[in-house]
C-alpha cells in the first residue's frame, strides 16, 4: 500500500516492511520476540526452536510486554541469535525471505529521516497493510525507526555475516557510526545487542520510486 513516498507491505506475521527500491522491502523494525513467537506457533514440524533453546536465547535479553517496555525498548526485539539459527528462522518466514545486504540496510538508513518527517503518512500506511497490534503501537508511541540508534544488526554479504547500526547507549555504550560495517566476534557467544531484520524481493516491478 503506497502513501506519499512510502510503499508498505506486511510480512507473513503482520509486521510492516517498507520498499527501499523498485523490488526490495525491508522490515521497518528489527525482528521482535512477539514476531518470532508468532512464527514458532505456526511450525508444522519440530525444529531446533524448542522451549529449552529459547530460554537460553532469552538469557542475554529477557522478555517484556509489547505494550510496556519502560526504559528498555531493546527487550522488545530478538537478539543473541547465531547465523545458522537465523537461517532456520528465515525458512519459517517463507520463500524469498533473507537477511538484508549492507547496501539495502544503508538505503533504509537514508529513508529513516523521511519516515520521521511524514509519520502521519506512515501510520496510515501500516494501518492499511498490517494485522499485528504491536507495530501499530510502537509506531505511535515507541521506538521508531530504530536505525540510527537501536541494535547492531546482522547483515549478509555473500557468504559473510557483517553488522551495522548503533545500539542504544544503555544497552551497549558506544560511539559507533551506524553506517559503518563491523565484523562479528562469534567467539564471545550470544550478543544481547545483535538483532536482525527481514528482507524480501518482489517479482513484480512497482514502477514507483521510493
Amino acid at each position: 500500500m503506497g502513501y506519499g513516498y512510502f510503499t508498505i507491505r506486511s510480512d507473513p506475521f503482520g509486521f510492516p516492511m517498507v520498499r527501499i527500491d523498485e523490488m526490495t522491502y525491508l522490515s521497518l523494525f528489527p525482528v521482535s520476540k512477539y514476531q518470532f513467537e508468532r512464527a514458532l506457533s505456526r511450525q508444522k514440524i519440530l525444529t531446533r526452536f524448542t522451549h529449552t533453546w529459547y530460554k537460553k536465547v532469552l538469557e542475554v535479553n529477557g522478555r517484556c510486554p509489547w505494550w510496556d517496555w519502560g526504559e528498555s525498548p531493546w527487550r522488545l526485539f530478538l537478539t543473541g541469535m547465531l547465523p545458522d539459527e537465523v537461517a532456520d528462522f528465515l525458512k519459517l518466514c517463507g520463500h524469498g525471505y533473507r537477511l538484508p545486504t549492507v547496501r539495502e540496510w544503508r538505503a533504509l538508513l537514508k529513508l529513516a529521516p523521511g519516515l520521521k518527517d511524514e509519520s502521519g503518512l506512515y501510520l496510515r500506511a501500516i494501518k492499511g497493510a498490517v494485522s499485528a497490534k504491536p507495530p501499530l503501537h510502537w509506531a505511535e508511541k515507541g521506538p521508531f525507526p530504530v536505525v540510527t540508534e537501536g541494535l547492531l544488526e546482522m547483515l549478509q554479504e555473500g557468504e559473510e555475516h557483517l553488522a551495522a547500526g548503533r545500539p542504544w547507549q544503555e544497552l551497549q555504550p558506544n560511539t559507533w557510526n551506524p553506517e559503518e560495517t563491523r565484523r562479528i566476534n562469534w567467539d564471545v557467544g550470544r550478543l544481547g545487542y545483535l538483532g536482525f531484520r527481514l528482507a524480501w524481493k518482489s517479482r513484480v516491478l512497482s514502477g514507483r520510486p521510493v
